[in-house]
């Protein structure tokens, strides 16, 4: 066979195992993908009369032990488990395998495998039933409030739970003398909200009498289970079935179970069928079966089911008291419910056409102004011949900078109202779009100009947008939008212009103050016999004077610089002109003219403004003086 043969053939095999593994047929479940998990506690009477102590009683301890051995070797590897001793209550320090460190704490279970189930037979085995008193409704009460708890921590369905309670007695507690009717009150109690729960009470002296029994059946709805005498151990397999998606077998899903154990020869055994919860939906035939190596069953969603995949439990309830299924006669089902979907006829796409007529800006408007901006725009649409057909509408919307404002920007209804919102019907061809934009005052300070957004929305929850003219906007698949803008001006005003003037004038004056013409910091005058006189420290004396500065007169007592002359002889000035900038001079003016002038510079009359230099000689009708920078000696002044 040559490769291209060889690939057509493993093709085809693969194509079959495929179509074989697509299709189930009926009457063959669909593997178990996430079985169930069963808990199960053992409540065994650990009085002395389970070995014959007492009136009336027998030694059936060494039967009960086999068959509780027996039952554990039927559980099935990961069954998770606990054996519970009971007398005066639960002997909490000696339950198997974990006993919780202290009486109300949450009692451990442990899973079944090839190394627990071993030490929990011989657990069993190494029990001394040595107790005085049978206090049934305790450790029952307990047993339940475990279950509880630990079906609180698992997900709906995750969990079947059975409790197999093995006693020789009546209760001689606290449920003395109403036995059966406090039984049923604990059991409602703690599993009324939970269809799954199996409960077998083993009564091996046959001690209840049958009005107890039919008590507790009645009160529990058959819940609990009463075997009388020591019962034939018997094994349900599976114990866990997927059924598939039910709505493809509207015949029904056809099952086979199996017992396991040794079977009476005669009477024929029976067992009772039924699913739970019982309001599921599923339905399954026979309702009774002989109890025999297979059983054939067919399981049928009896109603449409939630579509979703979903937990159940099939429980088979025997007959004759004398025969407990190890694991409670429950078979885990998990099955899903999914019709095909139809497909739907394409829906032809309704479309419509946007655009503007005339220009998106709208124009400006003046800040503090009276005049608002007005005008109207038409937006145009165009319903093609689904969106008529369908009678698709558009929803507009209007927004001035993002807020619905109907008294500045609105949409115009049909009768003449406004609107910031509308529903506008395929008979409809024209929108107009009105606005009267005031000229707000509120915003910026500054003069200029401000780019604002006026927006027109158009949306449909059954039709396509598309923009259909330049300027119209960009369609996004379901909507398109319509940015109109306008501008705000800030005009310059008298505001403006009052800060301007004030500005300039308090820039003018500081940079007057910052450079106009002074002394230099190191002249001074001195007066041979009189001082010496720093010249800037004293033109500059009070802050008028150092703001605009000032000159210094020279002669008398009364002048600035005393030379003990007869009148005012000069004045010393650091500018040459009233507007100077940037100098630093000492000039010198005599204040008396003509022939009685009395200063002299290098022995020369001064009759107009003159500046000091280094080498210059001074004489005046006074004191001689002495003009000095610094530490430097420059001007020697005498008496002319």
């Amino acid at each position: 066979m040559n490769a291209k043969v060889r690939w057509l053939v493993a093709l085809a095999l693969l194509l079959l195992a495929a179509v074989a593994g697509g299709r189930q047929v009926a009457g063959t479940p669909a593997q178990q993908e996430h079985p169930a998990t069963l808990e199960a506690i053992i409540l065994l009477d650990v009085t002395g009369s389970m070995r014959g102590e007492g009136p009336g009683a027998r030694d059936i301890w060494d039967q009960v032990v086999e068959k509780v051995v027996e039952q554990l070797g039927s559980f099935s590897d990961g069954t998770q488990f606990a054996i519970v001793p009971f007398d005066a209550g639960p002997r909490h320090r000696a339950i198997w395998l974990n006993p919780p460190a202290q009486p109300d704490a949450p009692l451990s279970l442990t899973a079944l495998d090839a190394t627990t189930r071993p030490a929990a037979i011989s657990y069993v085995r190494a029990l001394v039933p040595d107790g005085q008193s049978t206090w049934i409704c305790d450790a029952f009460e307990y047993t339940l409030r475990q279950l509880q708890a630990s079906r609180a921590g698992h997900p709906a369905g995750t969990r079947m739970q059975a409790v197999f309670l093995y006693t020789d007695g009546l209760d001689n507690g606290k449920c003395a003398g109403n036995f059966a009717t406090r039984m049923v009150e604990i059991f409602n109690a703690h599993t009324a909200d939970f269809p799954f729960l199996y409960t077998a009470y083993i009564d091996l002296n046959e001690h209840l009498s049958s009005e107890a029994i039919a008590t507790i059946g009645q009160g529990t709805e058959d819940r609990i289970r009463v075997n009388q005498g020591i019962p034939e151990i018997l094994e349900i397999d599976p114990t866990s079935l997927a059924l598939g998606n039910l709505a493809t077998f509207p015949q029904g899903v056809e099952v086979t179970l199996r017992v396991k154990g040794r079977l009476p020869d005669s009477p024929p055994s029976t067992a009772a069928v039924a699913i739970l919860p019982a309001d599921l939906g599923l339905r399954v035939e026979p309702v009774s079966v002989t109890l025999a190596p297979a059983m054939k069953l067919t399981i049928t969603a009896g109603k449409a089911l939630d579509p979703r995949s979903s937990p159940a439990t099939l429980r088979l309830q025997p007959a004759q008291d004398h025969i407990l299924l190890a694991n409670g006669g429950n078979v885990a089902l998990t099955f899903s419910w999914q019709p095909p979907t139809p497909t739907p006829t394409p829906v032809p796409q309704a479309k419509v056409g946007v655009a503007t007529e005339g220009d998106l800006h709208l124009g400006a408007v003046e800040a503090g102004s009276d005049q608002p901006l007005t005008g109207t725009r038409r937006v145009l649409l165009s319903f093609d011949a689904a969106a008529r057909s369908q009678r698709s509408p558009v929803e507009v919307q209007a927004l001035l900078q993002g807020e619905e404002q109907v008294d500045q920007f609105w949409l115009a209804l049909p009768d003449g109202q406004r609107a910031a919102r509308r529903v506008v019907p395929p008979d409809e061809a024209t929108l107009t779009v009105g606005y009267r934009i005031d000229a707000s005052t509120s915003g910026r300070f500054w003069p200029g100009r401000e780019r604002r957004a006026a927006t027109v929305s158009v949306s449909s929850p059954s039709a396509l947008i598309e923009g259909a003219a330049e300027g119209a906007g960009t369609g996004q698949g379901d909507g398109a939008a319509f940015v109109f803008t306008y501008d705000l001006i800030y005009p310059f005003g008298m505001l403006h212009a009052s800060l301007l003037a004030t500005t300039v004038a308090a820039l003018l004056l500081l940079g007057y103050t910052a450079f106009h013409c002074r002394f230099p910091a190191d002249a001074a005058i001195v007066v041979q016999g009189g001082g010496r006189y720093p010249l800037r420290t004293l033109a500059e004396r009070n802050l008028p004077r150092r703001l605009f500065g000032a000159s210094l007169t020279m002669g008398t007592a009364g002048d600035d610089i005393d030379l003990g002359a007869g009148q005012t002889v000069a004045r010393l000035t650091p500018r040459r002109t009233w507007l100077c900038f940037f100098g630093q001079h000492v000039l010198i003016a005599p204040t008396i003219q003509g022939q009685d002038a009395v200063l002299k510079l290098d022995g020369e009359p001064v009759t107009g403004v003159r500046e000091l230099f280094p080498g210059a000689t001074v004489a005046t009708g006074g004191l001689p003086i002495t003009y000095e920078r610094g530490e430097n000696l420059l001007v020697s002044g005498e008496l002319g």
